[in-house]
């Protein structure tokens, strides 16, 4: 059998890097599709070539048929999509690439599990603990609830457009919003690989650092059978494939709650040790991987420029100042290696279109990164 090949749609963010290393660890050829002629991946070793795509936000058609020219061309044997553009690849017919396996479902299907309200739809029909949800048209019937509200785009991510209400204040929505009770508890977060309602592997995290609403410093949990349990059954209930990750409030009780779903890569894949993840992806023997196969040793894993930047901004509170440096001295960056070094060394100048327009617009950078490639429906 001849080299295989993967083909990643997104090269900019440090999940994509980390599944590229993973491929070139197994010994995969790694070709990456970004709409951005500067990104973190075209600095990598593991990465053997760099393809230049249109918009898939502002122009879908020819975004599709980019990358469908990229399968053809290169013979691509899996693709996998890494991040907000996965309803733009999930609306590729798979059936036209019959040589070819898509680590996603439909787009009817992922669009169904990145729609928060959808989401919690679906997850209640499952008899799996949600929080109380209405659509943004219900902010009345919602306030009268006498709960403390959450309100936020239903496609939105990287925390854009929420907003926080007091008990008996009525939310100022629209229809294309989702509002949620404020949940008490502990926040977790999940990022798993999934195939045929069959979960592969899950890790479950929590945020150490915080840049806006995106952890920047994440700390793997060892165990939490109840959060396990709740995506097991998720998974076999929607018979999901891809990567499935969720947000979780666990109460005092013990209970978690899903607040949303991610069906796409997050900060937990990085947990995932060596060639753990394009394993899993890319055998369908149905084969299980131990915790020590799948895990790294490290714990606690930091993106340590985004999270010397929270720590510039922390400095007016020294004892928060001190506690981010903390974390920084004691996690281990998720860019860095020793034989693929470069991609730390430039990241700032492959980050710089993105962190020039963040600086212009006064908006964070994560959602800076999305806005060519984030799922925005035309609810007209």
């Amino acid at each position: 059998m001849g080299l295989r090949t993967v083909l990643l749609t997104l090269g900019r963010l440090p999940v994509g890097l980390e599944i590229a290393r993973s491929f070139a660890d197994i010994g995969w050829r790694v070709i990456v599709a970004e709409t951005r002629s500067m990104h973190l991946c075209r600095a990598s070793r593991s990465v053997d070539h760099c393809l230049r795509v249109p918009d898939p936000q502002a122009h879908p058609v020819a975004y599709r048929d980019a990358i469908a020219r990229i399968i053809r061309d290169a013979r691509v044997d899996v693709v996998v999509p890494v991040s907000e553009e996965t309803p733009h690849v999930a609306a590729l017919r798979p059936a036209d690439f019959p040589n070819t396996r898509f680590f996603c479902r439909s787009a009817a299907d992922v669009l169904g599990l990145h729609d928060k309200l959808e989401f919690n739809q679906i997850a209640a029909t499952f008899r799996l603990p949600v929080p109380r949800s209405w659509v943004g048209d219900d902010a009345e019937q919602a306030a009268d609830s006498g709960s403390r509200l959450i309100s936020k785009p239903r496609f939105a991510c990287s925390g854009r457009g929420v907003k926080y209400y007091d008990a008996g204040q009525r939310p100022q929505t629209d229809r294309t919003d989702i509002i949620q009770e404020q949940l008490d508890g502990t926040l977790y977060s999940t990022c798993g690989l999934a195939r045929d309602g069959r979960i592969l592997a899950n890790a479950i995290y929590r945020a150490r650092v915080l840049s806006g609403s995106v952890a920047v410093a994440f700390e793997r949990s060892e165990s939490a059978p109840d959060i396990d349990g709740w995506v097991e059954k998720f998974v076999r209930e929607s018979g999901h494939t891809g990567f499935v990750s969720f947000d979780f409030i666990v109460d005092a009780s013990g209970v978690p709650r899903a607040i949303e779903c991610n069906p796409r890569a997050t900060s937990g894949v990085h947990f995932f040790a060596g060639g753990a993840v394009a394993k899993l992806v890319s055998e369908t023997d149905g084969t299980m991987m131990s915790d020590t196969e799948l895990f790294r040793s490290e714990t606690r894993l930091t993106e340590a420029y985004s999270c010397y930047t929270t720590l510039l901004a922390a400095l007016p509170g020294l004892s928060e100042a001190r506690r981010i440096f903390g974390e920084l001295r004691g996690a281990r960056d998720v860019t860095w290696r020793r034989d693929d070094p470069w991609p730390f060394l430039t990241m700032t100048v492959n980050s710089w279109p993105i962190i020039y327009a963040a600086m212009r617009s006064g908006r964070p950078f994560a959602e800076i990164a999305m806005t060519d490639i984030e799922w925005r429906p035309d609810y007209d």
